[in-house]
């Protein structure tokens, strides 16, 4: 048995996220309009301590790593935990008042400064991203099949990325693409749940870390 032996349950990662079903389950249920609102808004605990989480996750992952592992992967995972971080606390629509992650922002009267800042970052996301498929897209699929623990816990981070994303956007795309009103009560649960699973997610992360670096 080794230090980091209780890690490596293969199914670890779910735990959080389960956590945070039942959390956001019992904020719906229990607390009333504003108190629901202080606590998910923008400037609310749960949001802010998502991206602090990521922070100290892109400090985790540059500091504890293995010896062994790959500069190139170290550094992709520290941007893109850095980008999460980023994300979290808005600051993609910061400066300019717009997403600069959105297409049309490079098309508007904007400063150049501002859009040559903005595609620079945008491309240093999409490089780290590219890097951390291409070396590792396969190896993660295969090694999840075969009961990889780390692989395991690298899909359920992702399928849950993909999970919040779709919560994210459910409500208004079924208006908006479908005519169908969700039911007040409904979209409050659904939001709840899609702002505290991303809240998870640097646990998640923290997860596999723990996995990553228990192994023999």
């Amino acid at each position: 048995m080794t230090d980091h032996a209780w890690t490596q349950s293969r199914w670890l990662a779910l735990y959080p996220l389960l956590a945070a079903l039942l959390f956001s389950v019992c904020v719906w249920a229990l607390l009333d309009a504003t108190q629901r609102q202080h606590l998910m808004s923008e400037a609310g605990p749960i949001e802010q301590a998502s991206w602090m989480l990521w922070l100290v996750m892109a400090f985790a992952f540059a500091l504890l790593a293995k010896p062994d592992d790959r500069v190139s992967t170290r550094v992709a995972l520290v941007v893109m935990m850095v980008t999460f971080a980023a994300r979290e606390a808005d600051l993609h629509k910061e400066i300019t008042g717009k997403s600069v992650l959105k297409l049309s922002f490079y098309f508007q009267e904007f400063p150049l400064h501002q859009k040559l800042i903005a595609a620079l970052a945008v491309l240093a996301v999409l490089a780290a991203a590219g890097l951390l498929i291409k070396q590792y897209g396969k190896q993660v699929w295969r090694g999840a099949r075969g009961g990889d623990i780390v692989c395991t816990t690298v899909l359920i981070f992702l399928c849950s990325m993909v999970v919040s994303k779709i919560l994210d956007r459910s409500v208004n795309v079924l208006l908006e693409d479908y005519g169908i009103a969700t039911p007040p009560r409904i979209g409050q649960l659904i939001g709840t749940t899609e702002e505290t699973m991303e809240a998870m997610l640097p646990l998640v992360a923290a997860i596999g870390l723990l996995q990553h670096r228990g192994r023999r």
